[in-house]
């Protein structure tokens, strides 16, 4: 279903909001790539050294490495966009 139902969304969503597939690729993705390859050599390694043996390891795996995709990109934001992020949350716990 996502492998199909994705990209009729997105087309259907870049088509709504007037933005060019190439820009939204451009903005979206290709300043990411580089997170993205890390997080799917981190995934196969651990499917191949690490096979989960039932759900809570799935889950846990899953966790992890969720985890330590979001502080990489975090890691990678300017200041201005960290302060952006922190003064949102900020907002929302008040």
């Amino acid at each position: 279903m996502i492998m199909i139902g994705f990209p009729f969304t997105l087309r259907l969503s870049l088509k709504n909001l007037k933005i060019k597939a190439v820009d939204y690729f451009k903005k979206s993705i290709s300043g990411n790539l580089l997170l993205y390859a890390f997080v799917y050599f981190v995934s196969v390694g651990m499917l191949r050294y690490w096979y989960p043996k039932n759900i809570f390891f799935v889950l846990a795996e899953m966790a992890v490495i969720y985890s330590v995709s979001l502080i990489l990109y975090y890691a990678g934001l300017n200041r201005s966009e960290r302060l952006d992020i922190k003064r949102l949350f900020l907002k929302q716990a008040s």
